[in-house]
Order: structure tokens, then sequence, then C-alpha cells
């Protein structure tokens, strides 16, 4: 039996999805200088997070810087030392908590458990040691 020959696919272009209106690009870059999240305007206008980006790009807007600055930096750790929480602060500043929380670590701050106690590293080390959380 011969083989079944194939037929031949034509090249695949780029795709050009659905050009959005007008209206929609000019409510994402207003929505985005306004200082919402690529992911929140995403979800707001049901379009795909990477369509905002090119929706920005194409418009020539500016887009903000993804890590804190050093003065940034310095108003996490002010803050939190005060007591403000990390999603307080991520608030304020414009990050999660999870980025504020990695940044207080690498400069050094100590951290507290969700009670607001300061636990030592060492304290956490021993408690992942024994299995807990």
């Amino acid at each position: 039996m011969a083989p079944q020959r194939r037929t031949p696919r034509p090249p695949r272009s780029a795709q050009t999805g659905k050009q959005l209106p007008a209206e929609t690009e000019q409510a994402v870059v207003a929505a985005y200088q306004a200082g919402q999240s690529m992911k929140g305007i995403a979800a707001a206008h049901g379009i795909h997070r990477v369509t905002v980006s090119q929706v920005l790009e194409r418009t020539g807007t500016a887009k903000r810087p993804h890590s804190m600055s050093p003065s940034q930096v310095d108003t996490a750790a002010r803050l939190y030392e005060e007591g403000l929480s990390l999603a307080n602060i991520g608030s304020q500043l414009g990050f999660t908590a999870t980025t504020i929380r990695a940044v207080l670590l690498r400069r050094g701050v100590a951290t507290r458990d969700s009670h607001g106690r300061y636990c030592p590293e060492a304290c956490t080390k021993i408690r992942r040691d024994a299995g807990e959380r």
C-alpha cells in the first residue's frame, strides 16, 4: 500500500485578530494612565493582557517600570516599620504585597507573621524543618 500524502498546508501568516475599536483603545490608554494594571484593564474590557500591552505600544504610551525604585524601597521599609501591612504598602505604591515582601527581605527588614509578631529567620527555618507551615 502506498503511503498517503497529506495536502500541504498554506504557510501561516501572523495572526491579525479583530481590530479593537478606537474608543476601546482610548479607554485602555486612559485607564492605564490613571494607574490601573494591565491585567485589570484586560479583565474590564474582555481582552488579553498582551493586547493591552500592544495597544500601549501602538499608541506610544510609556509603560510604568516593572521594579521598585530605590526611593520606593525606602518608603516601603519605613511604612512597614511604622506598622502598615504589606498589602497596604503595596496598594499605596502600586505593587503587590508579594513584591513588597520580597523587596523588604532583600533589604534585610525583619518581617512579621500574620499576627503582627516579628519572627527571626531561624524561627521560620525551624518551623519548616519540623513540617509546620
